[in-house]
């Protein structure tokens, strides 16, 4: 939902909304350790997918800007209250999938952040 959100100005309505809900859901702690890897690797590749989505410039520069802050505030609250152990291992399965492809230098960045934020 999220994906089909951003890909049309039009949409900003839907989009906060979407993004007001994914903060409300990760803000939950329990839900979020409840978590396992490969829901983890799913949320946080789409996660970075959106942050590095060239449609975002469509919304114009302040609010892209704003919604860039939103899904780096989801992304982080992601790494914060998941469990760490699934969380890494989905970290190191993504960078193991998309290091080795040059069309994903940015995303495989994106990955090694997050495993720096998890230390």
């Amino acid at each position: 939902r999220l994906r089909s959100a951003l890909r049309a100005p039009s949409a900003l309505p839907q989009c906060k909304k979407s993004l007001q809900l994914l903060i409300d859901l990760l803000g939950c702690v329990r839900l979020v350790g409840s978590l396992e890897q490969p829901q983890i690797r799913l949320l946080v590749l789409e996660l970075l997918e959106r942050l590095l989505d060239p449609c975002l410039a469509d919304f114009g520069s302040e609010t892209a800007q704003h919604l860039l802050e939103s899904l780096n505030f989801i992304m982080l609250r992601l790494l914060q209250h998941s469990p760490r152990g699934p969380t890494l291992c989905a970290l190191l399965q993504l960078l193991g999938e998309k290091a080795a492809l040059p069309s994903q230098r940015e995303l495989s960045a994106l990955v090694l952040k997050c495993l720096a934020k998890l230390n």
